[in-house]
């Protein structure tokens, strides 16, 4: 399962390479991204300049995100979802063509899909045996650019730090939370002895015997082949 979206990221001075006022009056960038959506890891993002349209380049993002997705083997069946902004014939036709099921939102202000809708509604009334139907209505900039893949990075390499070398399930999304907390933010030092770099973490720290034990879980796997 992957959602794709967008995101508004503000920054601050007027002079930001393609920063503009998008819908939300904010001085930004809008950029767009795909994420797994039980793990909640960043499997493409594109940079976009603040007044983009929420639908912009969406087309060309959706092939590049299923062909990098396709690259990987998946075992089962990759399903998209998106949001109203991304409601077209030009999306809709983009989805079918690469074979791959999706669930999208749609804007109900349309009279012809009200009025399928609650012809929907109607059959489900009519029918004799209980049956249950949910539906749910409803390149430019590279010094930029840059910091959204650093970013992306950052956040997709906590979880993997979070579930290297285990073997039972992990709630990502929490212990990324524990990760930057525990890691991120530990208070230790490097310190060069004699050309030896030596980790010193304070002698209270709750977390030392942790931190130890999964560095010598990290260290003890086998090199990645090739």
């Amino acid at each position: 399962m992957i959602d794709v979206d967008s995101t508004i990221c503000e920054v601050e001075g007027h002079k930001k390479q393609g920063a503009a006022f998008g819908y939300t009056k904010v001085l930004g960038y809008h950029p767009i991204l795909a994420t797994r959506a039980d793990t909640g890891e960043v499997l493409h993002a594109r940079m976009r300049k603040g007044s983009a349209n929420t639908a912009r380049g969406a087309r060309r993002f959706i092939d590049e995100l299923i062909a990098r997705v396709q690259r990987t083997g998946p075992s089962g069946e990759i399903v998209v979802r998106v949001d109203s902004g991304f409601w077209s014939n030009h999306t809709i036709a983009t989805l079918g063509r690469l074979d791959v099921r999706y669930t999208m939102a749609v804007r109900t202000g349309h009279k012809s899909l009200a009025a399928a809708l609650a012809a929907i509604e109607l059959a489900i009334r009519d029918l004799k045996e209980g049956s249950r139907l949910d539906h749910v209505p409803s390149g430019k900039f590279a010094a930029n650019s840059a910091w959204l893949q650093c970013a992306v990075l950052a956040h997709d390499l906590i979880r993997w730090t979070a579930t290297i070398a285990r073997t039972e399930p992990v709630d990502q999304l929490t212990v990324a939370r524990s990760v930057r907390r525990r890691l991120i933010a530990m208070p230790a030092r490097l310190v060069n002895h004699a050309g030896t770099l030596i980790l010193r973490c304070p002698l209270r720290w709750p977390w030392r015997h942790w931190f130890k034990r999964r560095l010598a879980v990290l260290r003890a796997l086998p090199p990645a082949p090739g």
